[in-house]
């Protein structure tokens, strides 16, 4: 999806007329439909339209990044499509598409309707539909324990209708007008990478993404032993999602395997930086990758962080490169 067609067809649904419908992910992975009065839906309603308005007013700020997950670097002014392999869409990918696909027909949702049986102990996110004919947009946002409450016991009053303050005894949900990513004409878009990163569906798709992509690396005779990311890729998705940029979208191993870049060219490099000659040790022909000091310097030089200024013959290092047209 290009930016004009994502401010596109955000503008389609960020309408004053638009429905919305409510529905809550529980822990054991059924969706349910929230049988919300129109007043409440009022409120949820001018907040969405707030955070869909503030997106379209970011996407119109040149400033602003709209880049693919695979290639997504460290800046934090940017918003990101999801563009790992569609056969592996993580759960809460799959929960939105269903709610798509259902979302018109209330007989799916007869007997999957959230009531005061159920607990809110157990909602675990909040998936908002909002649309208007044929425009629709479709968000995710997890559900926190602080949103949740479960009256049990003194504790929270109201006012009633004689003027006197009761207890309050049904259960509480606190419905935020807000969401980590959405699904929009079939292209699913990040907000922030450091929320996604905190889902464990999301996290697992990452790291297992990131394994296979290691297969690229295999034939790179510049390093020592790619096995040794492996634990990492296990226990940090932010590095799994670097992997997954340099083994898909780098350079430097594009132009190396061409021919357009030589082995003893690349060590003369790592020789002539010296903070980057610091961290990459070459022993006997291959990059000594054991440390996680060598790991990052290697991930910032297969993606060509390492940059020389003609202007002012600097050196610098830049993990947020945008070519010039």
């Amino acid at each position: 999806m290009e930016r004009q067609e994502l401010i596109d067809a955000l503008q389609n649904v960020n309408q004053a007329e638009v429905g919305v419908f409510v529905y809550f992910v529980m822990k054991n992975g059924a969706i349910e439909m929230a049988n919300i009065n129109e007043e409440a839906i009022s409120g949820i309603k001018n907040q969405l339209l707030g955070k869909i308005n503030s997106i379209v007013a970011d996407l119109n700020d040149e400033t602003f990044s709209f880049l693919k997950l695979s290639t997504a670097d460290e800046r934090e002014n940017a918003i990101f499509e999801y563009d790992l392999p569609s056969d592996n869409y993580p759960s809460s990918f799959r929960h939105m598409l269903t709610v798509k696909e259902y979302d018109d027909n209330l007989d799916y949702w007869e007997d999957l309707t959230f009531d005061r049986h159920d607990s809110v102990k157990d909602i675990y996110a909040v998936i908002y539909s909002i649309g208007i004919d044929n425009y629709n947009i479709v968000t995710y946002r997890k559900c926190y324990r602080i949103e949740t409450f479960e009256l049990n016991s003194g504790g929270f009053l109201m006012f009633h209708n004689d003027n006197q303050m009761g207890l309050v005894d049904s259960p509480l949900v606190k419905l935020v007008g807000n969401f980590d990513f959405f699904l929009i004409d079939n292209t699913f878009i990040i907000n922030n990478l450091k929320v996604l990163e905190q889902y464990d569906d999301v996290k697992i798709v990452i790291q297992n993404q990131a394994n296979q992509y290691m297969n690229n690396l295999d034939d790179v005779d510049f390093i020592d032993d790619i096995n040794v990311f492996q634990d990492r890729i296990a226990n940090d998705v932010s590095f799994a999602r670097k992997i997954i940029k340099i083994a898909s979208a780098s350079e430097v191993i594009s132009k190396y395997k061409s021919g357009n870049i030589t082995k003893q060219g690349l060590f003369n490099f790592i020789q002539s930086r010296p903070t980057l000659a610091e961290s990459l040790k070459i022993n006997e022909g291959v990059i000594d990758l054991k440390t996680k000091k060598a790991q990052n310097a290697f991930l910032r030089l297969m993606d060509d962080s390492y940059l020389h200024s003609l202007l002012t013959d600097i050196d610098y290092m830049s993990n947020s490169k945008d070519r010039e047209n």
